[in-house]
């Protein structure tokens, strides 16, 4: 009713008592990241398709020049150094007993990322194993 829609109003547009600032502090330091049930595979290294995928469609990356990968089915362009932290980061979900190094990173990127590349941003700090 008309005579009761401001009552309402004023009812739906108090301002927030509470304080949430702390809030996304308080959740990221309960965010589990190894999951109780998550067990490393049983994929073997050398069974593995080599090569740096598309995180949208799953097709290979093509790499453009010296910093760029391109997707060629949805045209998503991706800095390398972006594409090597998420090699390291699949290949520790995979299995957390494999030793990560340049040159097993090199290995499972199909070539596409040289160990050289990932042995200079490792030593400055950008990329983390």
């Amino acid at each position: 009713m008309r005579s009761n829609l401001q009552k309402k109003l004023v009812k739906a547009m108090t301002v927030n008592h509470h304080d949430y600032s702390r809030l996304v502090g308080k959740l990221e330091a309960r965010r589990v990241n190894v999951l109780k049930y998550q067990g490393d595979t049983t994929v073997d290294f050398r069974a593995l398709k080599k090569g740096v995928f598309c995180t949208a469609c799953g097709e290979r990356l093509v790499r453009v020049n010296r910093n760029l990968f391109r997707c060629g089915i949805c045209d998503e362009t991706m800095p390398i150094l972006e594409v090597a932290q998420r090699l390291i980061e699949e290949m520790k979900i995979l299995n957390r007993s494999w030793t990560l190094n340049p040159v097993s990173i090199q290995k499972f990127s199909g070539g596409q990322i040289s160990d050289f590349y990932i042995r200079k941003y490792v030593k400055g700090g950008i990329l983390k194993y």
